[in-house]
């Protein structure tokens, strides 16, 4: 099972990262491949909150489902699955003055074949990817604090670093 730890510095106060972290429509932005967040079950930000991920990737559309598992400040742990994996990802935000340090831990195993067999040598790829978001995700709430504007997604992907 791939593990791994990715960490960046943002240049914003803690609440404005966690507002920015938790906007449903921000998400797009910054993660690879993302289309569209759609909520299912209570409210983001709240424990046992669903969202469905809706991700195109080279043309192929699926569909991943995303259960907040906790919620307190500082840190939030959360449940993927979905496309014959199960994800879960630790997300924690410690206040450094007017600055924010984000650690995201991505431990992960597929659940069905193939990528039960494969998954555990795509660490490196998967640790790659979750850095330029990171720093994509860094990028925008330096720009534009809380809220991305509607264009922030193709300007995101204009510059160096977004995948």
């Amino acid at each position: 099972m791939p593990e791994f730890t990715v960490s960046v510095e943002i240049g914003r106060p803690i609440d404005i990262v966690e507002r920015a972290f938790f906007h449903p429509d921000n998400m797009p932005c910054w993660t690879k491949d993302l289309a569209r967040v759609e909520v299912v079950a209570g409210k983001i930000g709240e424990p046992g909150s669903v969202a469905r991920l809706h991700y195109v990737e080279n043309g192929r559309p699926y569909v991943l489902e995303d259960r907040l598992l906790s919620h307190e400040p500082g840190k939030i742990v959360s449940q993927v699955s979905g496309s014959g994996m199960l994800i879960q990802v630790r997300t924690t935000m410690e206040s450094i003055g007017d600055r924010t340090r984000v650690d995201f831990t991505w431990s992960g195993k597929g659940t069905a074949f193939p990528l039960n067999v494969i998954l555990p040598f795509m660490g490196g790829k998967i640790r790659r990817s979750a850095r330029e978001e990171l720093e994509t995700f860094k990028r925008l709430v330096e720009t534009h604090g809380a809220v991305f504007p509607q264009n922030a997604l193709q300007s995101a992907e204009s510059q160096p670093g977004k995948n």
